[in-house]
């Protein structure tokens, strides 16, 4: 499922919509994955709004090994994972931030807000109360 969002606190046209779609072939591929919520997107994007939120949800998840092909016949025709197992393997050796799918900025000038983000006390030794 693929959301966008307007802000519903100011005046102005509002929109929310959200669309779903399943794929016809079990797939644990990032690129397909990707290449179907753009679809989405594109087709309930409408200009005439300011959309301030966007969210992608993937429901139905199993582990790979208990997915039953849905036919016999016209299989998918993929790379058998080449890709992903590549990109995990670079991961796994370099870190997670050393590539990514797609094409992401890594010194853009937009920084998420984080003015109200409360503290990390259970991931983050510096958010930590202190008694005195």
């Amino acid at each position: 499922s693929v959301g966008i969002y307007t802000n519903r606190h100011k005046a102005g046209p509002q929109n929310t919509v959200r669309m779903h779609t399943e794929f016809v072939y079990p797939t644990d591929d990032t690129v397909e994955m990707m290449r179907q919520a753009k679809l989405l997107l594109q087709q309930i994007y409408q200009a005439d709004f300011s959309y301030i939120k966007t969210g992608v949800t993937l429901s139905g998840l199993v582990p790979k090994e208990s997915v039953q092909p849905k036919t016999l016949f016209n299989q998918p025709t993929s790379n058998d994972g080449v890709l992903m197992r590549t990109i995990d393997a670079i991961q796994d050796t370099f870190g997670v931030q050393s590539i990514s799918v797609g094409m992401e900025k890594r010194d853009s000038l937009w920084k998420p807000k984080q003015d109200f983000m409360s503290p990390a006390y259970t991931t983050s030794w510096k958010d930590i109360l202190k008694i005195n």
